[in-house]
């Protein structure tokens, strides 16, 4: 009899935690559901004084993301923003407000429209995380996104250059509103991208602290600019411009045709120079370029044939890149390799690089190409002392995966560490690099890709 009643005691437990494991998924699936507006935040930094700067925060978010609902003549979507800002660990500073949008048909949303917004604010020189949340006030649907925000300081005697606000149009109007700015409407791109649909990179600065004029003669200032991708390879150059100052302070507008670009990212470098002192400034800005026809390229023809290539290689050179290709071999290929003639070396490159026609991460460059400029990219940017940035553990990871969808730095307390993203590799993963000696040569220590090395206790490791 009692061995029933424990029975039934059992059972009983089972299914209340199978009822309480089914309504946390239920939960969790509703609040998932709720939030699904993908909001998308960026900032720049402008004029600064007293250590104060003067701050613009740009939001964006799809349209048909919102409910509309009839309300006699208009169908009408009420929407509430909350933007906090955090210095370290700490609430600093809470705003909120309510915005409509409202339509005489619903017609009027097209495919990809986005609702694009700013909000203006002063904050002391300092780093700082914004986090903002975005409600639709008819279904609770929301979003949220947060983004480092690093003010940089200014001296009072010194040029300055404002970020580069990058735009979707720029035009010159004399009317005022909330995207006017010294006389020109910037309509602000927030997520930092272009496409077919918007082919035309604008971009707007402002620099201060400009010379003063001088007796008989003009104080001038020059404008530099070129765009690089995403390996450093300056891919336009826009011609110098000089001017003769105005003011202390003057803006800084221009745009170009992106639209023949390849896919992918690629950075905007702007460089100032007042010509009274020689005093010389850059800021840059990147930004991305989706083209669908690229994705549907899959094999473009080499330019050189691969016999030509290898043949003119000396065999250091052809043992050099083997040593490239090292993270895509196995340990049999590597061992092998070294008995082999300088000949049949070049053979297996060529047979390599044939069976190898595309790369993580790369969708429509040849695929040698491509990863002989990852590895240029990661011996400029990883080398530390005698070692080559290939060999370090980001360049391995560069190399294999190519460039993350998204970058992260910290620096910590305990030590200095990166988070990688690859949004569409093995449905998301991540890595995480952390400078465990201190000097600079970033050690991977943990992901979530079943390849690699993971350690989930990594934080408490290595940041405590």
């Amino acid at each position: 009899m009692s061995s029933t009643v424990s029975l039934r005691k059992i059972n009983s437990f089972i299914v209340l935690i199978l009822f309480m494991f089914l309504l946390s998924k239920a939960s969790l699936a509703q609040e998932n559901q709720k939030s699904s507006i993908n909001l998308n935040i960026n900032y720049a930094q402008f004029r600064t004084e007293n250590k104060r700067a003067n701050i613009e925060i740009y939001y964006s978010f799809l349209r048909s993301s919102l409910v509309h609902i009839n309300n006699g003549d208009k169908y009408v979507a009420q929407y509430k923003v909350d933007l906090n800002i955090f210095r370290k660990d700490s609430l600093i500073k809470n705003i909120s407000w309510q915005n409509v949008d409202e339509l005489s048909s619903l017609s009027e949303i097209k495919v990809d429209q986005s609702i694009n917004d700013l909000r203006s604010l002063v904050l002391p020189e300092d780093n700082y995380y914004i986090e903002m949340k975005l409600v639709d006030l008819n279904n609770n649907k929301y979003g949220t996104e947060k983004v480092e925000l690093k003010i940089r300081p200014s001296k009072v005697d010194e040029l300055f250059v404002s970020d580069i606000q990058l735009g979707l149009q720029i035009s010159k109007t004399d009317i005022i509103g909330r995207f006017v700015k010294n006389g020109y409407e910037v309509i602000p791109n927030p997520t930092s991208s272009y496409n077919t649909n918007w082919p035309i990179l604008y971009f707007y600065l402002e620099i201060f602290n400009l010379s003063t004029l001088e007796n008989n003669s003009d104080s001038t200032y020059t404008v530099e600019a070129n765009i690089t991708d995403s390996f450093g390879l300056v891919k336009k150059v826009f011609s110098p411009i000089t001017k003769v100052r105005q003011a202390t302070a003057v803006i800084e507008i221009n745009k170009t045709f992106i639209g023949a670009f390849f896919s992918g990212g690629y950075t905007l470098n702007v460089v100032v120079r007042d010509n009274k002192t020689n005093i010389v400034k850059t800021v840059s800005q990147k930004f991305y370029l989706s083209r669908p026809v690229d994705y549907l390229v899959k094999d473009v023809q080499q330019q050189e044939s691969l016999s030509d290539v290898f043949f003119v290689m000396t065999e250091e050179e052809i043992d050099n890149e083997f040593n490239y290709i090292r993270y895509l071999v196995t340990p049999d290929e590597i061992s092998n390799y070294e008995k082999l003639n300088l000949e049949t070396k070049r053979k297996l490159l060529k047979n390599f690089w044939e069976s190898h026609k595309t790369l993580e991460n790369s969708k429509y460059e040849n695929s040698r190409d491509e990863y002989l400029k990852r590895v240029k990219y990661a011996d400029e940017r990883y080398s530390i002392g005698g070692k080559k940035g290939w060999r370090t553990d980001r360049g391995r990871i560069l190399l294999k995966y190519g460039q993350p969808s998204k970058t992260d730095v910290f620096n910590s307390e305990a030590k200095k560490y990166e988070t990688w993203s690859y949004d569409e590799t093995m449905g998301g993963i991540q890595f995480v690099f952390v400078d465990i000696s201190g000097y600079g040569d970033l050690r991977l220590v943990h992901s979530t890709s079943l390849n690699e090395i993971q350690d989930y206790d990594w934080q408490t490791k290595w940041l405590k």
